[in-house]
């Protein structure tokens, strides 16, 4: 299985939003920078997502979601790539994933005439899990000197995922549209933990049986 979102949708974005990019590297904007304002609306999507303002929560985080793809942009179009910067991304990246599934959960634990409420908050703590997954795996890999960007589903399709529907239906009667984005997308993300898993296996295994060839 692909990308839910194919690359050449996102290369059309990037090529799209680059002269932004020109205006912000002129502006003198650093990474660091727009990493902190991504990672602040995020936290601001997760607090309206838990005071039951859903499209606004689904607004907030699709407009994190453009900002932390600035970051990169600018750091590579600019030349100011540091290893602090990349450090600093990723770890504000993983309070994202928990942080919007952490304001769903609120929301779906303390309003009232919620269907399928427990299936809801537990799907919401797994998807946490499994988002946290996914970004380990692949820094993991890399690690161990391996390319691991395999998966159905991405940072960008996790926001894009969870971003447009609730932005355009909001939780939906009784919080069903809620539930069924969160179960979907917890569903696909522990695909792609399956897919990474396999992905490194199959990579190690080969690497292993050329290594051993060679020895003998």
């Amino acid at each position: 299985m692909t990308e839910l979102v194919p690359e050449v949708v996102k290369r059309a974005y990037i090529s799209g939003t680059a002269p932004f990019i020109r205006v912000l590297l002129r502006a003198g904007v650093t990474p660091n920078t727009l990493t902190t304002v991504g990672a602040l609306l995020i936290l601001a999507s997760s607090l309206a997502f838990g005071l039951g303002a859903i499209r606004t929560g689904g607004l907030l985080l699709l407009v994190s979601g453009m900002v932390d793809t600035f970051d990169g942009q600018v750091a590579r179009e600019g030349g100011l790539t540091s290893r602090f910067g990349a450090f600093y991304d990723s770890t504000l990246d993983r309070v994202g994933d928990g942080a919007s599934l952490i304001g769903i959960a609120a929301y779906l634990m303390y309003t009232p005439d919620i269907q399928w409420r427990e299936l809801s908050v537990i799907a919401c703590m797994v998807g946490i899990l499994a988002a946290l997954l996914v970004s380990y795996m692949r820094a993991r890999a890399e690690g161990l000197g391996l390319d691991c960007k395999v998966g159905i589903v991405q940072r960008a399709e996790r926001i894009l995922g969870l971003g447009l529907p609730t932005l355009v239906l909001g939780a939906g009667p009784r919080g069903l549209v809620l539930t069924t984005v969160v179960v979907v997308l917890t569903g696909l993300s522990i695909i792609t933990v399956a897919q990474r898993f396999a992905h490194v296996h199959r990579e190690t295994a080969s690497a292993d049986v050329n290594k051993g060839s060679l020895s003998g």
